[in-house]
């Protein structure tokens, strides 16, 4: 079997937990590690990874709307729902530094998104990783404002990550580093 690329995105929620997760994604037979990176973000990089590719704002409008049928019951304003969590995830996201990780294997996306668990971490099997280290809920999310923080994305197929990867790391959009030590060296030297 072929070996597949996936990518990870350690969200702002996930921080001071990146070496815990990525010791359990490594736990899965054959995943290894071929690219870390530190990316500092940009508003545009987070709206092009949300929006571009597959999945448009009336997709996160439909997920919104699918996640809170109980308090919504509506179908209507499906793009206006999709601006509010696109808009919250720049918010979120944007203007951050954030760990990218490639990871490789056979079946690797679907090994690694088994291993994240579902996006809503108080429903994640307390064997994942959202499951065992988020405690986010939609109900706490939306009392609050917000999207959820479930810790990480990682891509849904090979073909997303390697749009995501392109994205991410070959587009310009966002400034790339080896090692945190390397963004907090800039940070110093821009302030003295």
């Amino acid at each position: 079997m072929p070996l597949e690329k996936t990518f990870v995105i350690f969200k702002p929620d996930a921080s001071g937990l990146e070496d815990v997760i990525i010791n359990e994604i490594l736990s899965l037979k054959g995943i290894e590690i071929i690219n870390q990176q530190y990316v500092v973000t940009t508003h545009s990089l987070i709206k092009e990874h949300y929006l571009s590719g597959s999945q448009g704002s009336s997709h996160y409008g439909e997920k919104y709307i699918s996640h809170h049928k109980e308090i919504l019951n509506t179908t209507e304003n499906i793009t206006k729902y999709g601006e509010f969590v696109i808009s919250n995830l720049c918010k979120y996201m944007g203007n951050k530094i954030l760990l990218t990780v490639i990871f490789e294997g056979e079946n690797a996306v679907s090994k690694i998104r088994g291993k994240v668990g579902t996006t809503e971490p108080a429903s994640a099997p307390e064997d994942t990783i959202r499951g065992k280290y988020g405690k986010d809920s939609y109900l706490l999310a939306d009392g609050q404002g917000r999207n959820i923080l479930n810790l990480v994305h990682c891509s849904d197929s090979a073909k997303e990550a390697e749009r995501e990867i392109y994205l991410w790391l070959y587009s310009g959009l966002g400034i790339l580093f080896p090692k945190f030590e390397d963004v907090i060296k800039v940070i110093k030297k821009g302030m003295s």
